[in-house]
């Protein structure tokens, strides 16, 4: 007697791009720790059936997919300009950099960029007169105001919530650059800080970001810049969004990818190896959205969602769509509030510059397994 042919369930991905496959290798070995299940990772098209996350992948699939990441904030993430756009508004607790293609500077130094979409200082070049902008300068190419940062972050960010934070700092026996373009190239790497110095300014721009549909729920990491203030000069201190990120590096910070897998494999209810006691979804997000995650992962665990495409998983899917995304607006109760100002501590000439590098792997010289609790 022929046996039947065993139904191969289809597989559940983590899509993502070339760049950044050896960190969603890394997010997909810290969900297996966790969880006992595998997952396979792609940057092709064509590969996936279903999608357990997006790790900076914007391919399309036919089956299932979680949403986390949606396709929309992932281009929105790449594109610097367009995220600065995004997350603009009135009464904002950070400033955000304005990107010029036909206007002429009139004040330097300025950054010219050759692309918006460039990582690790790619096509980076600064100016500081009128005559170099002339020569360097090509149509097409954008350029913005040079921010000389006291410090420089990198924020990761989950479920509108902070995970932990890095800062960028410059290797020993380095000199001093007088412009720094802060990248690994130039000797700079991520040391973990449990207190950052603008600490307070980066809670309150998180928490406003957030309050954006469009960034209420999933992870991203931002890039941030800082600058001290002073009471003397009757001058506040500044905290400069620089750009965001749906794919930070992950590769050389086991701890920083297990948080992004624990967030992951809580919101969409798939079960642990060790039981807990299951993360509430973090105040920051809209009330409407906490509902509707809570419901989602009441209703679906990881069997439903991702592991077959039955009928009933495809009513499930009816009776919790996905979030529509809305306009971003300014809630009225958001205020610009000074950071209270501190001595002096950094040495002189530390001012960080805004240009990260999404792809890099934070180095962590602190005490790995901290988090950082407000």
């Amino acid at each position: 007697m022929q046996k039947p042919k065993r139904v191969r369930r289809p597989a559940d991905y983590i899509l993502t791009s070339s760049t950044s496959m050896p960190s969603a290798k890394a997010l997909r070995d810290a969900i297996e720790r966790i969880t006992g299940r595998h997952y396979l990772v792609t940057n092709r098209e064509g590969v996936a059936q279903n999608c357990v996350a997006r790790y900076g992948g914007s391919i399309m699939v036919p089956g299932l997919d979680s949403g986390l990441n949606s396709v929309e904030r992932i281009a929105c993430l790449g594109n610097k300009s367009s995220f600065a756009r995004a997350i603009s508004g009135p009464d904002k607790p950070y400033e955000v950099p304005v990107f010029n293609s036909i206007t002429v500077p009139t004040e330097f130094p300025v950054l010219i960029r050759e692309t918006l979409t460039g990582y690790g200082g790619e096509g980076i070049h600064i100016v500081h007169n009128i005559e170099e902008f002339n020569a360097i300068w090509r149509r097409g190419w954008w350029w913005v105001h040079y921010y000389q940062f006291t410090s420089e972050y990198r924020v990761h960010v989950a479920g509108g919530r902070v995970l932990r934070v890095f800062e960028k700092v410059r290797s020993e026996g380095l000199e001093t650059e007088e412009f720094p373009i802060r990248n690994s190239d130039r000797g700079y790497h991520f040391s973990l800080v449990e207190r950052p110095r603008f600490g307070e300014s980066i809670r309150r721009a998180v928490e406003s970001i957030c309050s954006i549909p469009m960034f209420s729920q999933g992870f991203f990491a931002l890039d941030m810049g800082g600058i001290v203030g002073s009471q003397r000069e009757n001058r506040p201190a500044r905290l400069i969004i620089i750009e965001g990120n749906s794919a930070p590096g992950l590769t050389e910070n086991d701890t920083t990818a297990d948080m992004y897998a624990g967030y992951i494999v809580d919101i969409l209810g798939i079960e642990r190896l060790t039981p807990t006691v299951p993360a509430e979804v973090p105040e920051l997000l809209p009330r409407a959205t906490v509902n509707t995650l809570r419901d989602a992962t009441a209703q679906t665990s990881v069997e439903r969602i991702l592991g077959s495409i039955s009928a009933d998983i495809h009513n499930v899917q009816q009776r919790t769509p996905p979030t529509p995304v809305q306009p971003a607006q300014a809630r009225p109760d958001e205020r610009r509030t000074n950071e209270v100002l501190r001595p002096e501590t950094h040495p002189t000439g530390t001012g960080l510059h805004g240009s990260s590098n999404p792809r890099r792997n934070e180095h962590n010289n602190s005490s790995g397994s901290t988090e950082w609790s407000w």
